[in-house]
């Protein structure tokens, strides 16, 4: 995650380099400087104008695509029409188990959804599959692999800073994201606990607890801004402190004494810290070194800047099989996925 953030970090500042007319990170902006009266501005003017120039670096990092298999509204719009055709088509089921045509002029009966399905496409021409999706026809260029890498380490960027500042609302927003880009990538395991994660959140769990379960994502030990950590890790940090108690008794460990250490290490460590800051003395490995990056994220700035990475759309032959990774999204598996979880949490809940 270090040396994503870092080449994050490189192209953002070489982008706004190129935006800027910068040749180093030195020198004063040719294309776009700063305007003469920008001192002389209110705070609104001046926040306006840069985050003008933000968006401006931003778009020249994510341009905009001409594919709509890449489309999050063409994706959005496929889906609804398979949950549109899944209602139509339990409306003409029957108390008994079969199916109904319920169309004018037609009341034929099946025994099978297939049949039905079949008889509605051949009779009263409905769509009723999903296309196979076709490969892309568009060859890497340096501003896809460019936009498609940048999107990524933007949404984990996000994400990561969300846990660290407890905003549960920023994690289940990227968690729909996520869970689309752990479609693509073939993460099929982490696709169906970010699938759960939403579930939970929007439709399962009453209001208050869902906004319980939404704000407790992360946990802070340290009492800082910005020094929250994901409760995965609150949990692995206790599991390892309630091993090393029972690691100390060596042979002399029971099932009692286990019992009484997961009961009491959480107590003993709460006292510990309670003493630690009475006495004011300084509490080891509660926070890491900050290591500075400037000179790597530079380094990395400068090979891109002489590269001509910003500027040119070349065809890259090293990377013909490679686009981008919501080109890849699989609308027939996807729908397939989501009606199979819909089912085993309607049964599990219900």
């Amino acid at each position: 995650m270090a040396f994503i953030e870092d080449v994050l970090d490189a192209h953002i500042i070489g982008a706004g380099m190129q935006h800027f007319g910068m040749e180093t990170i030195e020198s004063t902006p040719s294309r776009v400087p700063l305007p003469e009266e920008f001192q002389c501005w209110g705070e609104k003017a001046q926040t306006d104008w840069l985050l003008h120039q933000a968006d401006a670096v931003l778009n020249s990092l994510l341009p905009p695509t001409d594919m709509e298999d890449s489309d999050f509204g063409s994706l959005q719009i496929t889906l609804e029409s398979q949950d549109n055709l899944r209602l139509a088509i339990d409306e003409m089921k029957t108390g008994d188990g079969t199916y109904k045509c319920n169309q004018t002029d037609c009341s034929k009966h099946y025994r099978r959804e297939g049949n039905l399905k079949r008889h509605l496409r051949s009779v009263h021409n409905w769509v009723t599959d999903i296309p196979h999706p076709q490969e892309s026809s568009r060859k890497a260029t340096a501003q896809v692999i460019k936009g498609s890498f940048v999107k990524q380490a933007l949404i984990a960027r996000d994400t990561w800073d969300a846990y660290k500042m407890g905003d549960g609302d920023r994690a289940i927003r990227n968690a729909k994201f996520e869970m689309l880009y752990a479609s693509a990538a073939g993460h099929w395991k982490y696709r169906q606990w970010l699938f759960r994660m939403l579930a939970y959140e929007k439709a399962i769990l009453t209001p208050r607890h869902a906004f319980e379960y939404k704000w407790n994502i992360s946990a802070n030990l340290q009492g800082q801004a910005h020094a929250s950590i994901p409760g995965d890790n609150l949990v692995e940090l206790q599991v390892g402190s309630i091993k090393r108690k029972l690691q100390s008794q060596g042979a002399n460990v029971t099932f009692s004494s286990a019992q009484t250490a997961a009961k009491t290490t959480q107590v003993v460590d709460m006292v510990k810290n309670n003493l630690s800051r009475e006495n004011a003395s300084r509490k080891k490995g509660t926070s890491r070194h900050q290591v500075d990056k400037s000179a790597d994220v530079h380094k990395l700035c400068h090979e891109l800047m002489h590269s001509d990475y910003f500027t040119s759309n070349n065809h890259l032959p090293e990377f013909t099989n490679m686009s981008d990774t919501l080109c890849n999204i699989d609308a027939r598996k996807l729908d397939v996925f989501m009606c199979e979880q819909k089912k085993a949490l309607a049964g599990i809940h219900c």
